[in-house]
Parts: structure tokens; sequence; C-alpha cells
């Protein structure tokens, strides 16, 4: 009974065999390690560590836990910009809906994404000028390639949306590319 106790225990809490994607902070953590000091490359922690910033996180008593796990993973100049802006806007809005202590966090969390990360400003300051008409992309560069045309258009389009009133940002979308996070601004903040 005991060796098989002991067998079950240690093969459930290993995290290899079991068939769970990921069992929360913990598992992201273990993984943020690995990527860190041993050069493991994991493809989705960034939107496994996306999914984890909800209202629930920060209203219990492990948001600092998560804030600190995510401004490690967030240190390196390297990231995409569209992945640190999600987990800006991510935040700024989760930040809304948890309890008002949550503020004394997060505040101080985006103001240093916001300064480590300069691409990013953008989701502060825009200028009615980033909002092009459709087909201005096109005459700047003939060089550019259908796909650079088509995001760039995407892109303005979605810029022009924050002018009429309409947040592109979509919440509930988990990719963290898919959110357009780069193309909205920090409302929330205001």
């Amino acid at each position: 009974f005991f060796f098989f106790f002991f067998f079950f225990f240690f093969q459930a809490e290993d995290g290899i065999r079991d068939a769970q994607e990921s069992r929360g902070l913990g598992d992201v953590y273990k993984r943020q390690v690995l990527m860190i000091d041993h050069g493991f490359e994991q493809p989705d922690y960034y939107e496994k560590l996306y999914s984890l910033i909800t209202p629930e996180a920060f209203a219990s008593r492990h948001r600092a836990d998560l804030l600190k796990l995510l401004d490690l993973s967030l240190k390196s100049s390297m990231l995409s910009t569209y992945v640190v802006a999600a987990v800006i806007k991510r935040v700024a809005r989760v930040s809304l809906l948890a309890p008002g202590p949550s503020l004394y966090f997060t505040l101080p969390f985006l103001r240093q994404l916001l300064h480590r990360h300069p691409n990013c400003i953008a989701l502060i300051h825009r200028t009615s000028r980033d909002a092009v008409v459709k087909g201005c992309a096109e005459e700047e560069d003939e060089t550019e390639t259908e796909v650079t045309l088509a995001r760039k258009e995407t892109g303005l389009r979605n810029v022009a949306k924050l002018f009429a009133g309409e947040d592109p940002y979509n919440y509930e979308e988990p990719t963290l590319e898919r959110c357009n996070a780069i193309h909205s601004t920090l409302w929330e903040l205001s």
C-alpha cells in the first residue's frame, strides 16, 4: 500500500505524465524556470501566462506572486510587442474587474512594463495621424508584400475604430496575436 501511494503521488505531482494542459501558477513558474535557466523553448508559455490573468487571480492572495511571475517573464527586451501589449491590456482590463486594492499592485507594474518596452507607449498616446485611410499604405512603399499590406491595413482599420469610439481589443480571445491589444489604448487607466 505504501509503495502504491508513494508511486501514485509522485507520478501525479511531477507534471509530466498527467493529461492536463496546465495546473495554474505553479506549472507556469516551473516552465519559466526551464526557459530562463536552461534555455528550454516553450511555444505556448506566454499564452498560458496570459490565461492566468483573471479577475479571480487578482482577487486572491496570490496576486503579488502572479505579478512577480509576469514581471520576470516580461523582462526580456527581445519579446514581441504584441505579447507585451496583450499582457498590459489584459492586466489593465482585469484591474477594473478586480477588487480595489489590486490597483496598488497593478499600476506600478503597468508603468514598469511601459517603461521597459517603449514600443507599447502607443497604448497610452496615439495621434489621429495613425488612423490613415484605407489605400494610403500602398503608396508608401511598393516593395512590400501583400501580407504586409494586409496586416498594415488591418492595423489602420483598428486604429481608426479607436477614434470612432470602439475598442478593437478582444478580451475573450485566448491568442495573444489575435486579441488586437497593440491596436488598442489603455482607456482603463483614465
